[in-house]
């Protein structure tokens, strides 16, 4: 196979499985807490923040929904909770 056939068709792979740089999706589990894009939040002016960035209760809240990966702990290092379905 050609690297050009070999391009093609990979090309075809990501757009079928819709895979694309930085997509959470498409993380480990185990590296979810790296990840950049797992932690960025838009606000309603369309503004983005970074929610590490956030106090520990507001990071909480925003934890159960399941909008941030990973739930500090009272110590403020970050700790992976399993929620279920997820």
């Amino acid at each position: 196979m050609s690297q050009s056939n070999a391009l093609a068709k990979s090309k075809t792979a990501r757009d079928l499985l819709e895979i694309e740089w930085l997509n959470v999706e498409w993380c480990l589990p185990r590296r979810v807490d790296e990840h950049p894009m797992a932690w960025m939040l838009f606000t309603e002016n369309g503004l983005m923040l970074n929610a590490r960035q956030l106090p520990r209760d507001d990071q909480v809240i925003l934890f159960d929904p399941g909008y941030i990966p990973l739930c500090p702990r009272r110590s403020g290092v970050h700790q992976a909770n399993a929620r279920p379905g997820g």
